[in-house]
């Protein structure tokens, strides 16, 4: 049996754990996000950065609790589609590194009950900074999605970017750019958000420039 799929049987019984001891030295390695992140499978819409972790367990544990850090920091990782990537990477340096790196225990007291999802928590509040309006699109996907509104109708945004382009008297938003595939949209803290895939209500996702092309969008637009 893989020793991982043993870990997972490990977790969901209560049964004692029998594999050779000289192949559990350092117990059981496990990679995941960042311990702020994996309190919420979806709290990537949260302040707390794309990273990737990895920690070590005992053969003789069955829950998370008195794990050892064995790396402070992991990784940064854009989204969930490069993670097998970056992980590889970082679980290969840590293995190679596995004797000389020092446990830091994590602390029971930082963990947190995830919260149930609604759909009313995918809607965009456009006053947040533009890099929390985008880690709110990647984490609330496939539900409940991050949405808004425009010309009255529901819209969804599948995919964004923050935009170095930003103006300090638009409205949190209000579109600032329209230009061939750009479209920009004010966001708070004078910042302002790329739209690159898009959803209008009842209609297929479509690319930004699909988008302009179509609903005509005019600069000082309103999304909300």
């Amino acid at each position: 049996m893989r020793l991982d799929r043993a870990a997972e049987e490990q977790y969901a019984s209560a049964r004692p754990l029998t594999v050779p001891r000289a192949r559990l030295v350092h117990g059981f390695l496990s990679l995941h996000e960042s311990p702020c992140r994996r309190r919420c499978r979806r709290c990537a819409y949260t302040s707390c950065p794309p990273e990737l972790w990895i920690t070590s367990r005992s053969a003789e544990q069955r829950d998370g609790r008195g794990e050892r850090q064995e790396r402070q920091r992991g990784r940064h990782q854009d989204d969930a589609g490069n993670a097998t990537a970056v992980g590889a990477e970082l679980l290969g340096e840590t293995l190679a590194q596995l004797n000389d790196l020092t446990p830091r225990p994590q602390h029971d007291v930082d963990a947190t009950f995830a919260p149930v999802l609604n759909k009313e928590d995918g809607l965009i509040d456009w006053s947040q900074s533009a890099f929390a309006i985008e880690r709110r699109v990647r984490g609330l996907q496939p539900w409940p999605t991050a949405y808004t509104s425009f010309n009255s109708k529901g819209l969804t945004i599948w995919s964004a970017e923050p935009s170095t382009t930003a103006n300090a008297n638009a409205a949190p938003g209000e579109i600032i750019v329209i230009q061939r595939d750009e479209l920009v949209v004010s966001c708070g803290e004078q910042t302002a958000l790329r739209l690159i895939e898009i959803q209008p209500e009842a209609r297929k996702r479509i690319a930004a420039r699909d988008f302009i092309n179509g609903m005509h969008p005019k600069v000082g637009d309103r999304f909300g």
